[in-house]
């Protein structure tokens, strides 16, 4: 019988894991290699969010003062869009607007903190706030082919606006504000006017407004405002509003400005405010249903 040599099967070489791609990063998530301290600058971050807030604020106010019932705006909502085989290039996967507004959501619909554009269509009306890590993206002088100019023209948005209040960039031609309206396909620059940028869908006029302070922070930066269509006054912020109503003499001297001569003499200045504000308008009705705007 011959011997048979045994050789031992050779070990298998585990072939080495599949790297998994890496997520592209969020566009509002800070890149810390941008800043040599390993964050943004405290006033920053404030000066972007406080800025956000007010120009929701004075949106959803000319929306509602409007007539827009179904009106819908939103401050860093996600909103979704289709990616099948045959994407477009310069459609986003997703993007998060610092602001968005629907004039008219379908009847199904509430206002909500995401959007599908595959549901809801595109928003009438989207604002981007430059940020140091991602101005080049916003304003689409940046390698990466998706930029959002490209994103919000290829999925039917009607205005895109740029918001830039920390003065990000002046030296390489980025402005404080500016516009796009969606013409056919494709952007055209909405022109100034002196300190005023006309918009075609709220139908009033973006104007360069006061310096202010974010609310704990140290560095002012100036407002854009919203106009009330055919005033020269501005939509109210928050806390303007919360002025007014901390003061009747102040709360009087808006409701002249906003119904016409009031006779004094016939409002007791101690009421409560809510019973002021309904003695102005109607003595028969609870004033809440005023808007103050």
């Amino acid at each position: 019988m011959t011997d048979v040599a045994v050789v031992p099967a050779p070990t298998p070489t585990l072939a080495p894991p599949l790297a998994r791609a890496r997520p592209e990063a969020h566009p509002c998530n800070v890149r810390p290699d941008l800043y040599p301290a390993g964050g943004p600058p405290l006033d920053a971050g404030l000066i972007h969010d406080n800025a956000a807030d007010h120009l929701a604020t004075f949106i959803r106010a000319h929306l509602r003062a409007s007539g827009y019932a179904r009106a819908a705006v939103a401050k860093d909502a996600l909103l979704h869009a289709n990616r099948g085989e045959e994407a477009d290039p310069d459609v986003l996967l997703y993007t998060r607007p610092d602001v968005l507004a629907y004039k008219a959501l379908a009847a199904h619909r509430e206002p909500a903190n995401a959007y599908h554009l595959g549901y809801d269509g595109p928003p009438d009306l989207v604002v981007e706030i430059l940020s140091a890590s991602t101005w080049k993206k916003d304003v689409g002088v940046g390698e990466d082919v998706a930029d959002k100019i490209r994103h919000y023209r290829s999925v039917g948005v009607s205005e895109y606006w740029i918001y830039n209040p920390e003065l990000l960039q002046q030296k390489k031609g980025i402005p404080f504000f500016m516009g796009y309206a969606l013409q056919g396909h494709r952007y055209v620059p909405i022109e100034h006017q002196g300190h005023c940028w006309p918009s075609a869908v709220l139908g009033t006029l973006w104007e360069k407004g006061d310096r202010r302070h974010a609310e704990g922070g140290s560095e002012p930066y100036r407002l854009m405002r919203l106009r009330k269509p055919g005033s020269t006054e501005w939509y109210l912020t928050a806390d303007e509003k919360d002025a007014l109503l901390a003061d009747p003499q102040a709360l009087l001297a808006y409701y002249e400005r906003k119904f016409g001569p009031l006779d004094r003499g016939k409002y007791d200045l101690e009421l409560p405010l809510s019973n002021l504000r309904a003695c102005i308008h109607n003595p028969t009705k609870d004033m809440k249903a005023i808007p103050l705007c």
